[in-house]
């Protein structure tokens, strides 16, 4: 959720903490600048102890000392032989029973 008033702020900082609170925060990546608000995070990064992503807002005067937060977690789930069997004859129209191997 972006800040209700950005006009100050010039740039994001992105942590992984050990708390909501930014305890323990190791930065990610390098600041986003304002208006882009997305930060890619490379396959293999280490979790370490983290349990939360937080974000920071930093404008020319001062950096947020509260920051947004949400809980992280590390989850792997992959299907395979995915089907979905269209029985529904009306055009614009779908039904049936997916199914698929886990």
């Amino acid at each position: 959720v972006p800040p209700t008033y950005t006009n100050r702020v010039e740039a994001y900082l992105v942590f992984f903490a050990q708390s909501e609170a930014g305890l323990e925060r190791s930065q990610v990546g390098v600041e986003v600048i304002a208006g882009k608000n997305e930060l890619s995070v490379p396959a293999e990064t280490p979790l370490a102890l983290h349990t939360h992503v937080v974000v920071y807002t930093r404008s020319s005067l001062v950096e947020q000392t509260t920051p947004a937060a949400v809980s992280l977690t590390d989850m792997f789930a992959s299907i395979v032989g995915a089907s979905f069997p269209d029985y529904d004859l009306d055009a614009g129209d779908i039904g049936g029973t997916l199914s698929w191997q886990a």
